[in-house]
């Protein structure tokens, strides 16, 4: 697939060519990328997470990695599918991560709950005592 994309010289640069260039270390090009993809990157993010917030952290790992690891990329043109299979699985260890964490409302209440049981547990001891207290 190609897609124009004018750089600053005024020329436009197809997509393969602008990944080559990323290849090869230029930080222009890298940004080209980026802006060719963070809005559907962001869109495919949010629909995996429901979370805004999420999405744009998934985003930002994602196009890390990418340019951390782009060079090991052997076919340019396969950039977008290489790209969205990194943004997937960038997605899941976000939201494996986000499930095992616990919200802090969710914290306060286990320990509410827990209090009060505990609190009905010990009149309830005290009780029984007071009872076998008497029966003694």
């Amino acid at each position: 697939m190609y897609i124009g994309v004018p750089n600053k010289g005024g020329t436009v640069l197809k997509e393969i060519e602008i990944v080559i260039k990323v290849q090869e270390g230029d930080m222009q090009a890298f940004e080209q990328l980026f802006e060719l993809y963070k809005h559907k990157a962001i869109k495919t993010a949010y629909l995996m997470t429901g979370n805004r917030v999420l999405s744009e952290d998934i985003v930002q790992g994602a196009f890390v990695t990418c340019y951390l690891s782009i060079k090991d990329l052997r076919s340019p043109e396969y950039f977008k599918t290489w790209f969205f299979k990194l943004l997937t699985r960038t997605a899941w260890r976000y939201i494996k991560k986000e499930k095992s964490l616990v919200p802090v409302d969710a914290i306060v209440e286990v320990i509410e709950k827990r209090q009060r049981v505990d609190y009905h547990n010990k009149i309830e001891q005290r009780e029984s005592m007071r009872v076998l207290y008497e029966e003694i």
